[in-house]
């Protein structure tokens, strides 16, 4: 990236410079800018902007905010929402020209098939940056986020680090939020994975409608000559062949571009074919298998060949957290991300067509987030497990017993309440015999339990771990 002052910024938003220096960084976080960053100030309640301000320009920052303020180095910016990209752009440049970028979006499954996307690219000998639900991997350097799809500053910077380290391949989750939010408004995708569209967060779009039409919008961010690869396991998926239909690769059974068949599943894992091409992995999960396929024709896209790709998905891992069987004495158990109610119905169908004892099922509902699935839940919950047991999961700001009343309108009779969640684990063990399976659903590798705005130290495998003193 070439030297850009602050006056050439200006000059592209015809405003004259007063002390110019070289600028060192963008972003819109008072608390992470230095000496000669920018830092662009939203609109805010009057106070809290002001504090943000004061505390950037008492770090040698640069501001540029929407209101007429008698300090040093602050300009007033017209529109700043919109202009902020341009400001970015012309800061950083083309960030996606020079570097592949494979976006996976999608109700279910966006972690597991980035997961798997990013391992058979490094077994090809590529370097690659991962981003997605509570992670950054840098080619091996990991960080913890708390968003899916960070802001449209965090991804600038993280496009422009993996530029300087030569990484080839940038493969992202992409939320509904953030094509919404327009995050992703400075990049350009060479692949777009769709891997199901059913229902979620309803709390932020409202209507389903809403949400689909968010998620079909990432098409907009293609770039010239991309491909669209699209499960057509999906109950929508159709809707998006009359968005983009000439660049849509649509993967699923008979009628499809990519062809899946011949699918055997046991507790060992999976055999299938694609193209008629034999697939065998350990993985669990007949999602997977769709999964796996997205991988494996994104991969043919990027010219891995099907030989090496044979190879490459035999020795695939599963996602911590992600259908990850974590002991198996007394019992099975296993813990899984699940937490719509489309995926808690995978995963308890699934595992009840491999249990040869009872299945139980630990789950809750996330407080101040969508309410109507909450009876939902819990009815898959009980149709799929002899026992459910409902507790505790993220109830933020909610009392958790409002959050298990409203799980308790679906009804029924072979359910347990626990209010904490270790409780619930332990008495689930406490009952289950040998052959039984008991699935942990909804937190996966979550290391903390959110309360009141506090995050607790909590991970379900560490407890159960804890409960039969294993050591990792």
């Amino acid at each position: 990236m070439e030297t850009i002052k602050l006056s050439d910024v200006l000059a592209l938003l015809h405003k004259e410079c007063g002390k110019d220096c070289i600028l060192q960084g963008i972003s819109d976080d008072s608390r992470r800018v230095e000496k000669n960053w920018l830092f662009i100030s939203h609109k805010d309640t009057y106070l809290h902007q002001m504090m943000h301000i004061q505390e950037a320009l008492s770090k040698g920052a640069v501001v540029f905010c929407e209101y007429a303020l008698e300090f040093e180095n602050v300009y007033v910016i017209s529109n700043i929402e919109q202009v902020q990209k341009e400001i970015l752009k012309f800061y950083y440049g083309d960030l996606c020209e020079n570097i592949k970028v494979i976006g996976i979006s999608g109700t279910n499954g966006k972690t597991t098939t980035a997961c798997f996307l990013t391992q058979i690219l490094k077994k090809e000998g590529y370097k690659v940056l991962r981003i997605g639900t509570h992670l950054v991997d840098m080619n091996g350097d990991k960080q913890e986020i708390r968003n899916t799809t960070p802001d449209m500053y965090i991804l600038a910077e993280l496009f422009h680090e993996a530029l300087q380290k030569q990484i080839t391949h940038v493969v992202m989750e992409v939320s509904s939020h953030a094509i919404d939010q327009k995050r992703i408004g400075l990049l350009r995708f060479d692949l777009i994975l769709y891997t199901n569209i059913s229902s979620d967060h309803l709390d932020y779009h409202f209507t389903q409608v809403h949400y689909r039409y968010t998620k079909f919008k990432l098409h907009q961010y293609l770039k010239k000559g991309g491909k669209i690869i699209i499960n057509d396991d999906g109950v929508y998926t159709d809707e998006l062949l009359h968005v983009n239909h000439k660049n849509c690769i649509i993967v699923g059974n008979q009628s499809c571009h990519v062809v899946i068949d011949h699918q055997k599943h046991s507790k060992e894992g999976v055999s299938m074919q694609v193209q008629g091409i034999p697939f065998t992995t350990s993985l669990l999960g007949k999602w997977n298998v769709y999964n796996v396929a997205l991988c494996i024709t994104s991969c043919r896209i990027l010219g891995i060949s099907y030989e090496k790709l044979q190879e490459d998905v035999k020795e695939l891992n599963s996602e911590k957290g992600r259908m990850e069987v974590i002991c198996q004495e007394p019992c099975t158990a296993i813990i899984d991300y699940a937490h719509t109610a489309s995926s808690l119905k995978e995963v308890l169908s699934y595992c009840k067509g491999i249990c040869s004892g009872k299945l139980y099922c630990i789950i809750g509902c996330g407080g101040n987030r969508d309410k109507k699935k909450r009876s939902h839940m819990a009815q898959i919950a009980m149709i799929y497990s002899n026992i459910a047991f409902f507790t505790a999961d993220n109830p933020r700001n909610e009392k958790v017993s409002s959050i298990l009343l409203d799980m308790l309108e679906a009804g029924g009779e072979n359910y347990m309440v626990f209010e904490n969640r270790k409780y619930a684990i332990k008495h689930c063990f406490n009952i289950a015999q040998k052959n039984d399976i008991i699935v942990i659903a909804g937190k996966g590798a979550e290391s903390t339990q959110e309360i009141d705005g506090v995050f607790y130290p909590y991970n379900d495998e560490d407890f159960v771990k804890e409960l039969f003193h294993k050591e990792e």
